[in-house]
């Protein structure tokens, strides 16, 4: 199956929009309203019904990811787990992780692999963790283990 290339290269700049010093410094706003109107493209497509594959959906599920609502963090997630199960897509392993945790930190809820973290005082910590995850899961899916 063909990529497709509309996603490839929304996934593309969504990457670009994240690597300091490729565009200047990452201004928050700017990136915002950039990552609104891939959410909106990746959104058509998905809703369009064309076939996408592993790779394709793995684009979908990272843009979605840089969302701002907790459906768009389910879909990630969902479409990750469909790369995974469907075609054992390793890229989605870490992704399905972080999208998981950001889904679940949207609800209120403790994360899972650690994957999240939110700034307090202008300090970054990691947001809080479900303590029944074990660091064997978290290395399923190439999360690296919680120092305790």
């Amino acid at each position: 199956m063909a990529e497709n290339k509309v996603l490839a290269m929304l996934f593309e700049q969504d990457q670009q929009d994240r690597t300091p010093g490729l565009n200047g410094p990452i201004i928050t706003s700017e990136v915002d309203k950039r990552d609104g109107l891939r959410l909106e493209e990746t959104y058509k497509i998905l809703n369009s019904g064309v076939a996408l594959s592993a790779k394709d959906k793995y684009h979908a599920a990272m843009i979605l990811q840089h969302g701002d609502k907790s459906d768009d963090y389910r879909v990630a997630n969902q479409l990750c787990e469909e790369c995974l199960m469907a075609a054992g897509f390793e890229p989605a392993r870490w992704l399905y992780a972080a999208s998981l945790d950001r889904y679940l930190g949207s609800q209120g809820k403790p994360q899972k692999f650690g994957t999240q973290f939110k700034k307090v005082r202008n300090r970054w910590t990691l947001w809080k963790i479900d303590p029944g995850t074990t660091d064997e899961e978290r290395a399923n899916y190439n999360v690296p283990p919680i120092s305790r």
